[in-house]
This record gives C-alpha cells, sequence and structure tokens, in this order.
C-alpha cells in the first residue's frame, strides 16, 4: 500500500467518522467541494460519482439524467443536492422547474414541490444561477422556510455580491454556507490545480472552505489526478459538514 492510496483512505474513513461531528474549530482544516450543473451529460456526470474523495454532486432537477446520476452518487457514498435553476439579473433561465421573480406563492412552492420529488435523494439545495432571485429578501424567506421544514441544508453559489441568501438562511436557522472559490472558471487543468491549492491553502488559514466546480472534462480530469494527493491533514468533507457547522465562510474569488 503506497502513501497516496494509505492518505486517500485515512481522507476517506476520516469523512465516514466525521460526517456530522463538530466543526472545523477541533477537527480542521476542513474542505469541500462540490460540481454543479449535472443532470444534461451521463457520461461526464458518472465520472464525477467515481472521483477518489466525497465530494458534492449538485444536480438539476429534471434534467435527462438527474436520477440516473443522483442513484449513482448514492451507489458510490456520494452526497447530492439540488441545483436549483433561480432567476438572473441577465439572462433567461431556460432549466426545468426554475424559481423566477413574479412567481405567486403557490407557483414558487410548486416548482420546488416538484424538484424535490424529482431528486428525493437530496439532502441539500444550492443555486444555479439566481443572481436576482438570491438578492430578493422575500424570494428567500420563502425558499428557506421550505428548506427547514424539510431539514436541508442550502449552500450559495454566490453569483452575485447583492445575495441575502445566506444571511436570510441563518435568521430562520437553516443550515447553510457559502462558496468560496471557484475551481473552473478558466478550462485549463493547470489553473483547475491553481485553484484547488487556493482552496486548500484557504482551507488551512481560516479552518474551512467550499469550492464549487463543473463537470468539465479538464475538471474531472484534473481533480481524479490531484485530490488522493491532498495532504492528510487537510481533510475532504461533504458539503452538508460544512453547512450544518453555519461558520462564516470568507468571501473570495468572485467571478
Amino acid at each position: 500500500m503506497n502513501a497516496t492510496f494509505r492518505a486517500l483512505v485515512g481522507g476517506l474513513l476520516l469523512w465516514s467518522v466525521q460526517a456530522y461531528s463538530s466543526c472545523p474549530a477541533t477537527n480542521g482544516p476542513w474542505l469541500s467541494i462540490v460540481i454543479d450543473d449535472l443532470g444534461y451529460q451521463l457520461e461526464w456526470g458518472l465520472a464525477v460519482s467515481k472521483l477518489p474523495a466525497p465530494v458534492t454532486l449538485a444536480i438539476i432537477p429534471g434534467t435527462p439524467h438527474a436520477s440516473t446520476l443522483a442513484q449513482a452518487a448514492r451507489e458510490r457514498g456520494k452526497e447530492t443536492m439540488i441545483h436549483m435553476p433561480m432567476a438572473a439579473s441577465q439572462t433567461a433561465s431556460t432549466d426545468p422547474y426554475a424559481l423566477l421573480l413574479g412567481m405567486s406563492a403557490k407557483e414558487f412552492d410548486q416548482v420546488l414541490s416538484q424538484a424535490f420529488s424529482a431528486l428525493p435523494q437530496a439532502q441539500g439545495l444550492n443555486n444555479h444561477q439566481g443572481s436576482a432571485l438570491t438578492a430578493n429578501r422575500d424570494a428567500m424567506v420563502s425558499l428557506m422556510t421550505r428548506l427547514k421544514q424539510r431539514e436541508m441544508f442550502f449552500i450559495d453559489s454566490r453569483t452575485t455580491e447583492k445575495s441575502v441568501a445566506l444571511a436570510v438562511a441563518g435568521e430562520l436557522g437553516v443550515p447553510a454556507t457559502e462558496r468560496n472559490v471557484f475551481l473552473d472558471n478558466e478550462r485549463s487543468e493547470t489553473r483547475i490545480a491553481e485553484q484547488l491549492q487556493f482552496a486548500i491553502n484557504l482551507a488551512r488559514q481560516e479552518g474551512h472552505a467550499l469550492a464549487i466546480g463543473h463537470p468539465y472534462p479538464e475538471t474531472i480530469a484534473a481533480l481524479d489526478k490531484l485530490l488522493p494527493e491532498i495532504p492528510i491533514a487537510v481533510t475532504l468533507v461533504p458539503a452538508s459538514q460544512l453547512a450544518r457547522c453555519q461558520a462564516p465562510q470568507i468571501r473570495t474569488s468572485m467571478p
């Protein structure tokens, strides 16, 4: 058993033991990695489910391969979230089950119910786009109320500096945290490796960090290679573990 494999196994065992345990002040530093935008493409979605670490899969409900990928994630011990389409400031959503500004309370609840039914395995939710909706307090109150009823956590993808989602989640007692780093704004394995190292360094500095990537071939190749090499002192944990600590996150690497 080589050193890299021992480190990986040790990290995965530590992930299992620490799930829903105390916060990174006593067990850190922690790093969570979420892969967004899953559901439209099967091959790369399955590749994400096979990554050698407890990455969290954020799946768009109602997409052609959403159910298959959620099942694959479950079989491989990966956590899933609903990657919920939300109104953006400059582009119209073309995804199923989008939450839009101007919806009635009934319409809002109906769309959310459809999303929950489409991905019953999901333990939490994060926003897909949403630069307009996450800045709307009334909409976030409606969303967080529903998430609290279902005992789900929330991750703010931080697509806008005007987001009030994390603040509202805190007010209503919904476990939540936010994205610190985007891994692949530049689709280069070299650049993705640099961003992953930035996330590792941030976790060491602050005790915790959350990075978001996408199912690009370059991202998957980089993570498949680099995740087993993450220092054993940095514990890779599912996104829920950070969210349920409700630890304040540092806003960095805005697009």
